[in-house]
């Protein structure tokens, strides 16, 4: 709304007047939705008894018979009531199930995703007590309408070998439950995982291709605008009404809404209307993930078509070429750099071959979508099963395609850019503001030097500060977590705890750019929960000789490594800090000096004035620990090591949390 009145270069005073209204009103429908929604949920933590529930999501847990997922509650003390609550430690259930037994509420944790969780209409944490049962199937519109899209998934999937029909599904229905990583990886590195998610470039392309483009000016407009309205509906309830699909869905209602009224509906206008019609129903909306992605890659676009039509329109016929070969680049270009700041700020991996993928697949996505859409429909029917298998089939020819393609560009050098989160966001605010300043002295030509000295003179200060820094990560589970060394994109793992552990660190490093760590050391002493480690080298504590000094070297550091009875000790020199590290007990004749404790269950009494850094408070020897300080952080907190330099310490690189 503020962009749109500075673009229309209202008074400035009425500016104010529309801002502090809009700020008041976000404040009252804030404060409205924490009374209604909010608060009445919250007052059921502390209680624990016997509840009715409905199963929204689960997936398996760490236990053996074991989900964790979402419930709504919708009956505790025997009367109604109606909230969400996570579970880690559900009995095996499936969504749509209705289950009643003995259950403990409290609030969420204050950690990075509890905003997240709001978000997603969850206010509560939930621990199974006992004496589950389970009522039956719930009915409700919503789990018939899960079952139908997983119906029409199988049948889109059943004729195409892996990882084709998983990769049709995920496109056409956003069923990406059959994906596997390897696939999702892939997809992240070439920077095409939106495909796998419905949103509003689908939306588009399924209302163009089925209906025809909507114009306010055409003789059938009301005809094709009612039925681009309805194929929207469609697609939004097969999809389960996600985030990405509501504000796509709401922005194209609004457009087919001003076309029946013979009045076109603006992107922009139409786009935040969506966001506030979104915001309304869920004020912590705004801090869903997915919402950011997705509405700043739409305002992406947007910008993207204002930029070519202005080129169009323009009197230079070197402008007007530009235009052409702009429709194809500049969406995918502007998208990715507006989404750029939300990677950032979430510590997400950032793809340097994005525009080049999407560039080299945008012709395909409109095929496998027609067909793939094609199929899914004929397999409502039974007797269209012969032309569901064709459509299929026809659809799994341009998969393949997108797949070679997507192959192709993810093996490319730069298809994951290992950013500075902070020092990346300062550049595009300068980058900004520099943007800002030449647009209204209109200095295109000074816009250009300024552009190529903040990205290039800034990219090469970046990368000569980035050199030989040491970074050290602690991640994985909080009561257990591991430690991972890196510098000049080589790393090193402190391994501790079990497959959940191992899975986080391997989607760490691939996040980082780096595909195997040099050097994997196992603390622990049982190595039997984690086994085939991405790394050159692969060491157990175990295997040392008791009580002797081993001594390694790896990502910039060198490593002390200790095997007792009763427990193992790592001991790390990183650019003139040292830091230690321990599982088990560890008995040492005289105290070691160390500047950093990355803690764990081991107690460290043997360590002398180390600060102690933890993802928990639990460990029992927190309360008498009096050697340093305590640095508490719920997120992936790191050391920052710049040899010879200085040690500092930040509590995550997710800047929202």
């Amino acid at each position: 709304m503020g962009l749109a009145l500075i673009r229309s270069k209202r008074p400035v005073p009425l500016f104010l007047w529309v801002a502090g209204s809009a700020v008041l009103l976000s404040f009252a429908a804030h404060a409205a939705f924490l009374a209604l929604r909010v608060e009445p949920a919250l007052k059921w933590a502390g209680f624990s008894g016997q509840i009715e529930a409905v199963v929204e999501e689960s997936e398996p847990s760490f236990q053996d018979g074991m989900v964790r997922g979402v419930i709504t509650v919708v009956k505790a003390q025997g009367r109604p009531v109606h909230f969400k609550a996570r579970v880690e430690d559900l009995p095996d259930s499936r969504p749509g199930e209705k289950i009643a037994g003995s259950f403990t509420f409290e609030n969420l944790p204050s950690d990075p995703w509890k905003s997240s969780r709001y978000a997603d209409g969850i206010y509560l944490q939930a621990s199974y007590q006992s004496d589950i049962a389970w009522l039956g199937e719930s009915g409700a519109l919503r789990f018939r309408l899960a079952d139908l899209r997983q119906d029409m998934s199988y049948q889109i999937r059943r004729y195409l070998p892996e990882p084709f029909g998983p990769i049709l599904a995920a496109i056409t229905l956003g069923d990406k439950s059959h994906l596997s990583d390897s696939v999702q990886t892939v997809f992240r590195r070439a920077g095409i995982s939106h495909l796998a998610v419905v949103s509003g470039l689908h939306l588009t392309l399924i209302c163009g291709l089925f209906v025809g483009q909507v114009s306010a000016f055409s003789r059938l407009r009301r005809l094709r605008a009612l039925g681009c309205a309805l194929f929207t509906l469609l697609i939004m309830a097969i999809t389960g009404f996600t985030p990405s699909i509501c504000r796509a869905g709401l922005t194209m209602l609004l457009i087919c809404l001003g076309n029946l009224l013979l009045a076109p509906a603006d992107g922009l206008t139409s786009l935040s209307l969506a966001g506030i019609l979104l915001c309304l129903q869920n004020s912590y909306t705004v801090w869903d993930l997915s919402f950011q992605l997705s509405f700043c890659a739409t305002a992406g676009v947007l910008a993207a078509g204002e930029c070519s039509r202005r080129w169009a329109d323009s009197g230079s016929r070197v402008l007007r070429l530009l235009a052409g070969a702009g429709s194809l680049v500049l969406p995918s270009a502007f998208a990715a750099l507006a989404t750029l700041p939300i990677q950032l700020l979430h510590g997400l991996s950032v793809s340097g071959v994005s525009v080049l993928t999407n560039l080299l697949v945008g012709w395909l996505v409109p095929c496998v979508l027609f067909f793939g859409v094609s199929a899914a429909l004929c397999s409502l029917v039974p007797i269209f099963g012969f032309a569901c298998m064709l459509f299929s089939l026809l659809a799994g020819l341009f998969v393949r395609l997108l797949w070679a393609i997507a192959c192709f560009t993810a093996a490319l050098p730069l298809s994951r850019l290992s950013l500075p989160p902070r020092y990346t966001l300062w550049l595009l605010c300068l980058a900004a503001i520099a943007g800002l300043v030449c647009h209204r002295r209109k200095e295109k030509g000074l816009f250009l030097c300024l552009m190529a000295l903040i990205v290039g003179g800034g990219g090469l200060l970046g990368y000569c500060l980035e050199q030989d820094v040491i970074r050290v990560y602690l991640l994985g589970n909080g009561a257990n977590p591991c430690a991972v060394l890196t510098q000049n994109q080589t790393a090193c793992v402190i391994f501790r705890g079990g497959r959940a552990n191992q899975l986080e660190v391997e989607e760490f490093l691939e996040e980082k750019g780096i595909d195997r760590a040099d050097l994997w050391i196992l603390l622990s002493q049982d190595e039997s929960q984690a086994s085939d480690f991405r790394a050159e080298q692969v060491l157990w504590l175990e295997e040392l000789n008791l009580n002797q000094a081993d001594r390694r070297e790896s990502a910039g550091c060198t490593f002390t490594l200790l095997n007792q009875r009763d427990g193992n000790l790592a001991l790390v020199q990183a650019g003139g800090c040292r830091l230690a590290m321990a599982a088990g007990q560890i008995h040492l004749s005289a105290g070691l000096e160390a500047h950093v404790y990355l803690g764990g269950y081991a107690n460290p009494d043997f360590l002398s004035g180390a600060r102690v850094l933890t993802t928990t408070l639990s460990y029992d020897w927190l309360d008498s620990y009096q050697e340093g300080e305590i640095i508490y952080s719920q997120g992936t907190p790191y050391l920052e090591i710049r040899p010879g330099r200085s040690l500092k310490i930040w509590k995550g690189e997710d800047i929202f949390g």
